[in-house]
């Protein structure tokens, strides 16, 4: 422990019959130094922990909330308590961190007379990644894919979040292309789209009693 000592002169002159001299005083102040305490925070957003000295039975003051792309700032935690700036005073060193709550994202599905897969959540945070499924249209319809614009020019197969991106950004619409398989009238196949010649194997529609003669092109090789 320091001691301050802080000095106060006092002179008594004096006269005598040999030489002049002074009588001087000196008192000391005995007052310790306050004892200090170190508090850490720890950001956990990739920005570096910084640290402010608290004299002890003092408040913290409350720092700026941080900011974290895809998530919530929920306060200051010692463990798993949450701090109280203004009602706990510091008795020792200690080490606030920021906690943090996922943000959640939505996804909106276009279905275009489709049926979504049950499997396709409606919501996301920033620390999934989601494996799209296909939808269902009926059985004259194939799924090509998920795109997240109508013009089909931006083909997804997964959602996560994307950290670089404004949080308005991060939401997603998602459009479903079809490709049509079959000409039909009815529960009668009068023929195949261009696209259904290009498949190697087809499935007729549960309700298709009659297919028609001219529907399928079959060129006979013969051995």
């Amino acid at each position: 422990m320091k001691v301050l000592v802080k000095r106060k002169r006092i002179i008594i002159p004096y006269k005598g019959l040999i030489a002049p001299f002074a009588v001087i005083f000196t008192a000391c102040d005995n007052k310790p130094d306050p004892i200090m305490h170190t508090v850490t925070f720890v950001y956990g957003n990739g920005t570096d922990n910084s640290t402010i000295e608290v004299e002890e039975g003092k408040f913290i003051t409350k720092p700026t909330d941080p900011s974290n792309v895809g998530y919530n700032f929920d306060g200051w935690y010692l463990g798993e308590e949450k701090w109280a700036f203004t009602l706990i005073p510091v008795t020792q060193d200690i080490e606030l961190t920021a906690h943090w709550i996922a943000v959640d994202y939505t996804i909106t599905y276009e279905l275009d007379d489709g049926t979504n897969n049950v499997g396709n959540p409606l919501t996301f945070t920033i620390e999934d990644e989601i494996e799209l499924l296909a939808p269902i249209k009926n059985q004259y319809y194939a799924f090509i894919g998920w795109f997240t614009d109508s013009e089909y020019q931006n083909q997804i197969t997964t959602i996560s979040a994307n950290p670089t991106l404004p949080a308005t950004m991060i939401n997603y619409d998602l459009w479903p292309k079809w490709e049509q398989i079959y000409t039909w009238t009815d529960t009668t196949i009068t023929g195949l789209t261009d696209y259904g010649k290009t498949l190697k194997s087809l499935t007729i529609p549960d309700n298709i009693t009659i297919i028609g003669e001219e529907a399928y092109e079959v060129e006979i090789v013969s051995s």
